[in-house]
């Protein structure tokens, strides 16, 4: 399996620093996948589940708030205002903090401010609920809720992977040259043989 370094840091120190196939986080547009090949990209994190897979295919959850992601020159950095891995959240302190936002809100009377700063502890709360998996729901409905268009790749009720070339970009495209994604088939396709197929050539910034 193809990996790449990555290193991961939040003002109170470095957190991870080693080689990965993977990493996916949420950016302000949408959550992003990060392949081995990638074009250099930066972008600002917002606040969602991350995750990255190792080598051996072994899968890391975090949740992920705010900060930067880069890949420049195949090294990814990602630099968060918090991350926190799957292992290291409190799931009842999250669970409190969420019941005391929820509570703010009910009550009303705040001041727009107040009311800014009782949302985002709710949203806080709720993604690390999300990343401890106590919610039925799990992060990857996120995805299928919300379909994000991510520089080269769209995620939408299925997960799609493309790996762009650096070496072959061209002015004008994200991506130099057609890459090859692959998505599952629909979970609840009525007809599985009328369905696309499995394997399907993405052409960035071709016309």
């Amino acid at each position: 399996m193809s990996t790449f370094p990555l290193r991961v840091g939040t003002p109170d120190g470095l957190l991870y620093e080693g080689d990965v196939a993977r990493v996916v986080c949420r950016t302000i547009s949408g959550d992003l996948a990060i392949l081995p090949g990638h074009c250099n990209y930066c972008t600002a994190l917002g606040m969602g589940e991350a995750h990255i897979v190792l080598e051996d295919g072994t899968r890391r959850n975090a949740a992920c708030i705010g900060g930067m992601l880069s890949m420049m020159n195949g090294v990814c950095r990602v630099l968060a205002t918090t991350w926190e891995w799957e292992e290291d959240i409190d799931a009842e302190r999250a669970e409190a903090a969420k019941h005391r936002a929820e509570q703010a809100l009910a009550n009303g009377g705040l001041t727009d401010k107040e009311y800014r700063i009782a949302e985002a502890k709710l949203q806080r709360a709720l993604v690390r609920l999300s990343v401890k998996r106590i919610k039925k729901q799990k992060a990857f409905d996120e995805f299928r809720k919300n379909p994000i268009v991510g520089g080269f790749f769209k995620l939408q009720e299925n997960f799609v992977e493309i790996s762009c070339k650096a070496k072959a970009l061209r002015a004008g495209s994200h991506c130099g040259r057609g890459e090859l994604g692959r998505r599952s088939d629909p979970p609840q396709a009525e007809n599985p043989a009328k369905q696309d197929s499995l394997w399907r050539e993405m052409r960035c910034g071709s016309k």
